[in-house]
């Protein structure tokens, strides 16, 4: 059986950890960098601003933060001040975190139609975690210490954190009821209707493959690596998943205005210029005068009236022949 307070355990664990964080880093990079088209097309217009861009762009900016301060703390030798380093990390760890449940929010509130009572709900639901995300950045300086040894900064009473991970569960699991019970009592069979649909299973199942697990092993306690081990995933995955949903539908709404698609000029044919001395003869062609008209005029009227007597004709024979 695994002694999980062994310092030989504990030390291959935060080695694991040290790991974990950086394929995580590597994963949101190369998302990060594979979907700047999308950006770019607002940048140059060819996408229309939104002022719910500014969220989305803060959710990635904000974990690309948390990203570096990580790669910063986990490869940097010298010594430097871990307090201020892990509320750094907890300050972009936790904001993207918000901004990104932020995001379902609004789609909630949007697909009720910003009904007051569901508005309600969330924003509080999303407040009091937020708040608890803030109390959990005052508490760094009693979670860290720099170590001569290991030469890093060395994680400490860990499980402290518990409680601001089950608040972001809880608060993420209204902000997706909310969401997919909009979704459900606005059915209908178009294509809008199964995108949001299907986003928020999606987002059901991210949500649920990532914070549970965290959650779990800070409530188990096993040792400090074990209760930081997942962390990273729930950052990454929450993140990607929540921007991939924002950017998805974005597109689906507001396809790009090509700026190739442009109208050619219409270019007209000059006159032809006719060299002095030709023999080629210029005709003037007039409009008909009134009395070439009027013939033509009284004979189509003739025709018409002599169309309709023969189909009367005909019809009268029709019943004649029924009758009989």
């Amino acid at each position: 059986m695994v002694n999980w307070r062994d310092a030989t355990t504990i030390a291959e664990q935060f080695l694991g950890v040290i790991k974990v964080t950086h394929f995580c880093a590597g994963i949101f990079l190369w998302e990060f960098l594979s979907t700047l088209d999308y950006e770019y097309t607002v940048y140059t217009g060819k996408r229309p601003f939104r002022w719910t861009l500014i969220i989305y762009l803060l959710t990635r900016y904000a974990t690309m933060g948390a990203m570096l301060c990580y790669m910063i703390g986990f490869n940097d030798s010298h010594e430097f001040d871990c307090v201020a380093w892990l509320k750094a990390t907890y300050a972009f760890s936790y904001g993207s975190l918000a901004l990104a449940s932020a995001l379902i929010g609004m789609r909630a509130v949007a697909l009720w139609n910003r009904h007051w009572l569901v508005f309600s709900l969330n924003v509080i639901a999303w407040l009091v975690n937020v708040g608890f995300m803030i109390f959990g950045i005052t508490r760094a300086s009693n979670e860290t210490v720099w170590d001569p040894i290991s030469k890093s900064c060395i994680a400490m009473n860990t499980s402290e954190n518990a409680v601001n991970s089950v608040t972001t569960l809880i608060a993420d699991v209204v902000l997706l009821v909310s969401m997919l019970w909009g979704v459900m009592r606005t059915k209908n069979e178009g294509n809008l209707w199964r995108l949001l649909y299907h986003q928020g299973v999606v987002w059901t199942a991210l949500a649920t493959l990532a914070e549970v697990p965290t959650v779990s092993f800070l409530e188990l306690n096993l040792n400090d690596p074990m209760n930081l081990i997942f962390q990273p995933v729930t950052l990454t995955v929450l993140n990607i998943g929540a921007t991939r949903l924002y950017r998805d539908l974005a597109k689906f709404g507001t396809p790009v205005i090509s700026t190739n698609d442009c109208v050619h000029p219409i270019h007209f044919a000059t006159r032809p210029t006719i060299p002095s001395g030709s023999s080629r003869r210029t005709h003037t062609y007039t409009f008909p005068p009134s009395e070439i008209l009027t013939p033509l005029t009284s004979m189509r009227e003739t025709q018409t009236s002599s169309s309709q007597d023969f189909a009367l004709e005909i019809s009268k024979r029709v019943e004649v022949q029924q009758e009989v």
